[in-house]
């Protein structure tokens, strides 16, 4: 009996590996054409247009930002229910989690005419110590989903402290909306994958069903907890409490506000720059090859890592952008040989992955490299990787 249990148990992990790895494949596959796809588009929209060529290239904008974020939610899924979503733990300002979350979902509040408000305590810490890009992930989830069951309504974002020691806060963040609400009977199938509370909601609205069972998971995975309240036609709430620590002491500027110090204007001149692209997929080559010379930078181009060993053997560049997943030679051993030449080390290496797994980042910069963009990236993360020669 046991061992057929045991037996039982094998090939069920098994299932589950097969369906990650699935699902994982499915998602490089899928992000590295949007990185044409989307890239082009946004050159494209910032050069002369008239009104319809504007409204035809945001369409496609929001479309490819759309399959991007289902894309996202099933890998998400995936490893949450494996148990494969490792969590940070670093210095991060919640202030500034929420002016990002503001920008992320201007657009969506704007076109169902919602009123957003936002209640921050103002004895709330500067600086936590977590996962900022798990916990933004979660108001994320929660305020678009707010904003899209809500039409000509409120979305209210709140924070209330709940215990604040030296060392650690415990608080309970809130999400509520005057949407269409959820029966009482709905509440708890709501947190559970692939379910809305109406079919018909699924038809109108859309979505996979799989963010609110994503949140729960990272919520429960940082030590907390999540609770949802509702009337239909009256609203919905969604509170999360959580627990974090504080930073002892760390350089607070570090984290304030970005400035002028992260963009570069038109004005700058980077064409002294020597840089490589190392990039298999054409596409995305010449996307890479675009962006750089509207900065006047005229990049070289290879196609794969053994070319661009060649090429760093014979020639000293400022900068590499080397693509990781290439045949033959892999970005990452291209990148550990070339860090062995004549000064190899003072090279800017840049990993370019379609691989989202956030221990992708870990190994690149054990293998070598300085940064990692995962795909699809857009001008404003090279044009801040650019910034970096500027004098």
């Amino acid at each position: 009996m046991n061992q057929a249990l045991k037996e039982k148990s094998e090939i069920a992990q098994q299932e589950n590996q097969a369906k990650t790895v699935f699902i994982s494949n499915i998602s490089h596959e899928i992000r590295t054409p949007m990185t044409g796809i989307l890239g082009i588009t946004e050159l494209l929209l910032n050069t002369p247009l008239n009104p319809d060529q504007k409204d035809s290239l945001e369409l496609i904008q929001r479309s490819g930002d759309k399959l991007l974020k289902i894309v996202n939610h099933l890998l998400d899924f995936s490893k949450a229910d494996t148990g494969k979503i490792e969590l940070e733990s670093i210095p991060f300002n919640m202030q500034e989690l929420l002016n990002d979350l503001v920008s992320l979902l201007r657009t969506e509040i704007l076109k169902n005419k919602n009123e957003l408000n936002i209640l921050f305590p103002p004895n709330f810490p500067k600086l936590l110590k977590g996962d900022p890009v798990r916990i933004g992930q979660i108001l994320t989830n929660l305020v678009s989903n707010a904003t899209k069951f809500t039409k000509e309504g409120t979305v209210e974002v709140g924070f209330h402290i709940l215990e604040k020691t030296n060392s650690e806060l415990s608080f309970r963040t809130w999400v509520f909306d005057t949407g269409i609400g959820i029966p009482p009977t709905k509440f708890n199938s709501v947190f559970e994958p692939f379910v809305q509370s109406d079919k018909s909601i699924t038809r109108h609205f859309g979505g996979t069903g799989l963010g609110l069972s994503i949140t729960k998971k990272l919520i429960e995975l940082m030590g907390g907890k999540i609770h949802v309240e509702s009337q239909p036609g009256i609203g919905t709430k969604f509170w999360f409490e959580l627990k974090l620590e504080i930073p002892e002491s760390i350089n607070e500027e570090s984290f304030t506000e970005n400035s002028e110090a992260e963009v570069i204007t038109d004005k700058s001149d980077l064409s002294r720059l020597k840089v490589l692209i190392v990039e298999d997929n054409l596409i995305n080559q010449k996307l890479l090859g675009r962006i750089l010379k509207k900065k006047k930078i005229e990049p070289f181009l290879v196609e794969d890592g053994m070319k661009a060993i060649e090429k760093a053997r014979k020639f000293h560049y400022d900068l590499i952008f080397m693509d990781i997943n290439m045949p033959g030679i892999d970005g990452l051993s291209a990148t550990e040989i070339i860090r062995k030449f004549p000064k190899g080390d003072s090279i800017r290496i840049v990993g370019l992955t379609a691989n989202a797994a956030p221990e992708i980042q870990k190994v690149a910069t054990q293998r070598g490299m300085d940064d990692l963009l995962t795909k699809p990236y857009n001008v404003s993360q090279i044009e801040k990787i650019l910034n970096l020669f500027e004098k």
